[in-house]
C-alpha cells in the first residue's frame, strides 16, 4: 500500500505510551513543516513521497532528510 493508506492505519491504531508516540505528518505542506522545524530548532525534518511502498528493514531512496538550515 502506498504511505498515505499504510499511514491512515497506524493513525487508526492511536499508538502512545510514555516514552513514545507516533510522530505526526503533514501531507502536501513540506515548506510549512520546514518552517515549523525551524521555528522549534530542529535541525530538519524527514519526507517521504506518498506514493512510495513499505520496504522492511531499510530506508529507501523515497525517503529524504532536509536540512533546516
Amino acid at each position: 500500500m502506498p504511505y498515505a493508506q499504510r499511514r491512515e492505519l497506524l493513525d487508526g491504531l492511536v499508538l502512545a505510551g510514555t516514552q513514545w508516540k507516533t510522530p505526526p505528518w503533514f501531507p502536501g505542506a513540506g515548506d510549512e513543516a520546514l518552517r515549523a522545524g525551524q521555528e522549534q530548532g530542529l535541525p530538519g525534518v524527514v519526507a517521504k513521497r506518498l506514493d512510495s511502498v513499505h520496504q522492511p528493514g531499510r530506508r529507501s531512496r523515497h525517503w529524504l532528510s532536509i536540512d533546516a538550515v
